[in-house]
């Protein structure tokens, strides 16, 4: 009974409002591989404009016919994550419109053009490093120097939970993104997580604040930096000497090139929030703080690395955020800034 009631849950969710395209992901889950493989081929065979797409592994099939997968691209097809389509679902039920299924550019159109924030949404460019930036503005070389425009690689439309995915693919829990026109047979480019490059996004934030600042001046614009956070016990950057953590004693020779790589990363974004902030406090039109950094707390346990939170990890998130509005000084100081 419970099995059955699954597999009806299953095919309601994959099913329902996807146009038949969710079939295949609940195909996966409640057959075995064979069927599975026999069902991905005739799909990608039949499929005209688009189909969805687990992330990753076990719940993805790989593709067993690489060239019916690239004849799907060639003909225009193109693969949306369900993670993606997920999230449009939620925005939709929670929120009563289809802002994130839109093209991104549309967030900015007609009476919502001076409402809604600019978005600088960093990637990592897989086959050279350098930073990548999808965003609603043109990505300058003048501005973000060394950095790619994500489309400057392809000319179509994506939706905007596409765009903000682009930001956040990181490796085991979401592939990395191919780039490439229409007009183009083969891919142009990679992207994956922007905390490859930097982790905290600040380095974009201070090329957007020395850009701002001359014409700042002469505008008498005040510029505030809201840094936020969800590395649980990370503390608020500081423009002192470096801590030192404890030496590597063990398997030194295999480890360290694989530690030194990950924890490069933190460090450019420790480095890039010290830079981000001296130069606000420096800049600033009065002693009143204009850098703010929120975060997590250590919890006696820690939220997963992937998209799915327990209901315990949830709860422990809202606690802190309510806690944060209620009783912090520096949310208050946050505030009479703003006002």
């Amino acid at each position: 009974r419970a099995g059955g009631a699954l597999i009806d849950d299953l095919k309601s969710l994959y099913s329902e409002g996807q146009g038949g395209r969710g079939t295949l992901d609940f195909l996966r889950i409640v057959t075995e591989p064979a069927q599975t493989a026999a069902e991905y081929r005739r799909m990608l065979a039949e499929v005209k404009e688009e189909y969805l797409e687990f992330s990753r592994p076990p719940y993805a099939v790989d593709p067993l016919d690489e060239k019916l997968v690239k004849q799907a691209g060639s003909g225009g097809v193109t693969c949306r994550l369900l993670l993606e389509a997920s999230w449009e679902d939620a925005w939709r039920k929670g929120m009563g419109n289809d802002r994130l299924a839109e093209p991104f550019d549309e967030l900015w159109k007609g009476e919502r053009a001076h409402r809604i924030p600019s978005l600088f949404l960093n990637g990592t460019w897989v086959e050279t490093g350098k930073r990548m930036i999808a965003s609603n503005l043109a990505v300058d070389a003048s501005i973000f120097n060394d950095t790619a425009d994500v489309f400057a690689f392809i000319d179509y439309p994506v939706p905007a939970s596409t765009a903000a995915h682009l930001s956040a693919r990181f490796t085991y829990v979401s592939p990395a993104g191919s780039l490439r026109k229409r007009s183009e047979k083969e891919i142009a480019a990679h992207v994956v997580d922007g905390a490859y490059f930097e982790n905290s996004g600040t380095a974009t934030a201070l090329d957007l604040l020395s850009a701002l600042y001359s014409p700042g001046e002469r505008l008498k614009l005040d510029f505030v930096v809201v840094y936020v956070n969800n590395d649980p016990g990370e503390e608020e950057t500081s423009t002192g000497e470096p801590q030192r953590p404890a030496a590597s004693r063990w398997l030194t020779e295999l480890m360290s090139p694989i530690d030194a790589l990950f924890n490069t990363r933190v460090a450019r974004g420790t480095y890039s929030q010290s830079l981000t902030k001296e130069f606000v406090e420096a800049n600033s039109r009065d002693s009143r703080r204009r850098y703010f950094h929120f975060g997590l707390k250590q919890e006696k346990f820690a939220p997963p690395l992937g998209w799915f939170l327990s209901a315990k990890s949830r709860r422990s998130i809202d606690e802190q955020r309510r806690e944060l509005i209620e009783k912090s000084p520096q949310f208050q100081e946050l505030l009479a800034v703003l006002r």
